[in-house]
């Protein structure tokens, strides 16, 4: 991850700051007191967003840290205006889609075949990357998250060709893709971290709602404290 940080050029166009306040009265750790301001959660553990600590930390960090986690991330789009730019080839965005508002932009074009019973993928790297780049919207100061599926090869990549080509804010999301949507959903929802699951040995009643596939989803899932 080094290496990308390594390459970037010193002169940086500063943090803005937060489209919130940053100074809150907190109560219990983790806790916001006050009521929810502007679709914010009321409530949140330590280190995830909205923790005013970590967004503060976000706006003082980056892009100089250079790589972020997948709450540095969401904090970089939800408070900082950082436009994700996903760098996989199509086949990969069946799996798993581009992060809502991104941008999807290939670095390696890739075709899915099979071949002696196996899926293989012919590759080739995309020569027109930063013109492709600059032709989806994206300018020198732009603020850019840059994600592959794992955030490591194909990120790299990317973010050395972004800065030899005079980019200025970049940023490579650490896991990637895929491990942006263990935690949010495609609507930047995050997900639960407990689900109410179906117990098949109950003693309770045989009326068979949840296993007809009536699927209530998240409506009695439980969040603990």
């Amino acid at each position: 991850m080094r290496a990308a940080t390594s390459v970037r050029a010193s002169a940086r166009t500063g943090a803005r700051a937060p489209r919130r306040a940053s100074a809150r009265m907190m109560g219990m750790a983790g806790r916001e007191v006050g009521t929810r301001e502007g679709g914010r959660p009321q409530h949140w553990l330590p280190g995830e967003w909205p923790d005013p600590e970590l967004v503060d930390y976000c706006g003082a960090n980056f892009p100089d840290d250079g790589i972020a986690t997948v709450e540095q991330g969401y904090t970089l789009m939800m408070d900082y205006d950082y436009t994700v730019l996903d760098v996989r080839c199509d086949p990969e965005l069946n799996v798993t889609p581009v992060i809502r508002t991104g941008v999807n932009v290939p670095i390696i074009f890739g075709k899915k075949k099979f071949e002696n019973g196996q899926i293989t993928y012919d590759q080739e790297a995309n020569a027109n990357f930063i013109e492709d780049v600059k032709a989806a919207g994206f300018t020198q100061d732009s603020k850019i998250l840059v994600c592959c599926s794992d955030g490591r090869q194909r990120s790299i990549m990317a973010l050395m060709a972004l800065d030899d080509a005079g980019f200025t804010n970049i940023v490579g999301l650490k896991g990637g893709a895929n491990f942006f949507a263990r935690i949010f959903d495609n609507k930047l929802v995050r997900r639960l971290g407990m689900e109410a699951k179906e117990v098949y040995t109950h003693s309770g009643d045989g009326c068979g709602i949840h296993g007809s596939g009536a699927a209530f989803k998240k409506g009695d899932s439980v969040l603990m404290d």
